[in-house]
């Protein structure tokens, strides 16, 4: 039987894949992300990896990426003092809330250090009443909306999610601090703490993004211990799009977590 399973299926399909997975025995699960399209499936898929200790990591690249831990290190030592607010953009044709922005979604949780408490949002226009999930698992753009919205965290950081199809923009994370800023984009990231603007590229390691994933989970299979990219951090970016969509079906309404999907 193997050791690891790779659940690489469409965005809605991973539930059962996993579920099944951990009955027949396997040791770790590497999920792509998202780790589903609704909170009951995904709350299935942490009952049924905990229920064993199997490993499971969820393949929000980001989290290995050079530049992105560094990011993170600096954060964590105060480098710009306490993080006050997070804005992300990003564009494009395929900035979709489930297939991509579950990436930048994520992304901002992990630089956030926190969990969400609140949210609210306003879908693209003519996706006012997508309510529940109706892609087709990532293949059809069309079939996902683009958003605007806000993540009130609860230490207190606020972000702002800018992602839309049909506009270009400057990608990437704008960090406001106490005692500086810094601006993140996918191969460096520039910082000013009041000494002028510093460019700085991270060199990477050998092995990052899907790769450090599997070696990462690999390790905790090994060792014990939690893998970086765990499925409860995944479960809180999903509750998040979620949290999104459910304030645009009640006319962009605040939305408190935990979030009630049965009474959306």
């Amino acid at each position: 039987k193997p050791d690891i399973l790779s659940v690489v299926t469409s965005d809605h399909r991973h539930a059962d894949i996993v579920v099944d997975g951990v009955a027949a025995g396997v040791q770790g699960i590497y999920c792509e992300k998202p780790i589903a399209t609704s909170l009951a499936d995904a709350d299935r898929m942490i009952a049924a990896v905990e229920s064993r200790n199997v490993p499971m990591t969820i393949n929000h690249t980001r989290r290995w990426s050079p530049v992105y831990r560094e990011v993170k290190k600096l954060l964590d030592e105060g480098a710009i003092g306490a993080l006050q607010r997070i804005v992300l953009n990003f564009g494009g044709p395929r900035a979709i809330l489930f297939r991509n922005g579950t990436h930048m979604i994520d992304m901002t949780c992990f630089l956030a250090g926190s969990e969400p408490a609140w949210v609210f949002a306003e879908l693209d226009e003519g996706y006012e009443d997508y309510w529940p999930y109706g892609g087709d698992g990532g293949r059809n753009a069309d079939l996902e909306p683009g958003c605007s919205g806000f993540i009130h965290f609860k230490n207190g950081v606020r972000a702002f999610y800018n992602g839309s199809k049909g506009r270009e923009c400057r990608g990437g994370y704008q960090l406001d601090g106490t005692d500086g800023w810094m601006f993140v984009h996918e191969d460096y990231y520039e910082i000013d703490t009041g000494n002028g603007i510093q460019t700085i590229a991270p060199k990477g390691p050998t092995h990052y993004y899907s790769a450090a994933a599997i070696r990462d989970l690999v390790h905790v299979m090994e060792n014990g211990g939690e893998t970086v990219s765990p499925p409860r951090a995944a479960r809180s970016t999903l509750e998040i799009i979620l949290g999104f969509l459910a304030s645009q079906k009640h006319g962009n309404v605040r939305v408190d977590f935990p979030l009630d999907e049965n009474t959306v």
